[in-house]
């Protein structure tokens, strides 16, 4: 390990150590990174007294203004409130250093061949579980869309941002033919028809869902942020989370 390297895992431990006293949970001893988090940095954190913990350092950048600490603490605070236990304890949060402590959840990431209907009702029982009693008074999901022109006009900026690739990009030129030759016009079609729908049968598609129309959403929801462990299902990951339209809960990498 050299001198930065050292620094840096000094400065982690400090972290470590300054929200672990605050929950009685002992110090940290030893960290060691954890698989997956594409934006953030994930820590298992073994403690003197014995029980390992998660410390979880989120992304931020200027040019992003989504608060990931805020959005994920509020969201498990919110589920344990509610009862459900299948997932992480939020137990500690420095929002200086953008990180918070977590109950450590073992288990493993299903195979891509092995999610049965049973796994499928777990998943619908939480998202019932976490949407009892729900008041709307959490912040819009990333990327969130109350009405039907947000969701039209979500789909068109990613297209947008396809088109805007790099030309010196590996592989550009394809997916230009890609964006331009095959989605422009599928989605040109898709919108029509949708536009053309809604005002057939008298919607408004610019009216805004109510309070009560909308959900506390997990955004980011699926089986690829699941653990399983003797055969129970946790779920990780909310990052993304807020209130929603009911349609979009299952949206994968909405956030993304």
């Amino acid at each position: 390990m050299n001198a930065s390297e050292a620094r840096a895992t000094d400065h982690l431990l400090a972290l470590a150590n300054r929200l672990t006293a605050r929950t009685g949970s002992g110090r940290a001893i030893a960290m060691s990174r954890l698989a997956g988090g594409k934006n953030n940095q994930v820590y298992r954190v073994d403690t003197d007294a014995g029980t390992p913990l998660v410390l979880k350092v989120y992304f931020s950048d200027p040019r992003d203004g989504r608060d990931r600490l805020a959005a994920e603490w509020n969201f498990l605070e919110r589920a344990w409130q509610a009862g459900v236990r299948a997932v992480p304890e939020p137990l500690a949060k420095e929002a200086d250093a953008q990180a918070a402590l977590y109950s450590f959840v073992a288990g493993r990431k299903l195979e891509p061949g092995e999610v049965e209907a049973r796994h499928v009702d777990a998943a619908a029982e939480f998202i019932v579980a976490i949407n009892a009693g729900h008041r709307g008074d959490l912040a819009a999901a990333s990327d969130a869309c109350f009405s039907i022109s947000d969701h039209l006009e979500l789909v068109e900026r990613r297209l947008l941002r396809l088109a805007a690739l790099d030309p010196q990009a590996p592989h550009a030129a394809e997916a230009q033919r890609l964006v331009f030759a095959t989605l422009r016009p599928l989605w040109d079609g898709a919108r029509g028809r949708a536009v053309r729908e809604a005002l057939a049968n008298g919607l408004d598609l610019h009216r805004p869902l109510g309070e009560a129309e909308c959900c506390l959403s997990p955004s980011d929801f699926g089986f690829h942020n699941a653990l399983v462990d003797d055969g129970r299902l946790a779920f990780l990951d909310f990052e993304y989370a807020g209130r929603d339209d009911p349609a979009g809960i299952f949206e994968i990498e909405k956030g993304e």
